[in-house]
């Protein structure tokens, strides 16, 4: 995905890869280039959801966790 196409408020769906690799969705909240001590393009999210069969994926709704992730690594942009 490439950052020209997610903007601020976008529901979508991505890879997380921290602890193993887990699907979440969620809403955009901010994207920075070359910010944070980070190279590159990343996406903050607030996860809403996922494959909920992942305890971690679970875990993170259940607590209102937000995540970083390359913006290579955003899959799609739900309607």
């Amino acid at each position: 995905m490439k950052k020209e196409q997610i903007k601020i408020d976008d529901k979508v769906r991505a890879i997380f890869r921290k602890y193993g690799r887990h699907e979440v969705i969620g809403t955009v909240f901010e994207i920075s280039t070359d910010e944070h001590a980070l190279q590159g393009t990343w996406v903050s999210i607030k996860v809403t959801g996922g494959d909920m069969n992942d305890k971690q994926v679970s875990w993170m709704v259940a607590n209102r966790i937000n995540v970083m992730v390359p913006v290579s690594d955003v899959v799609e942009v739900l309607q």
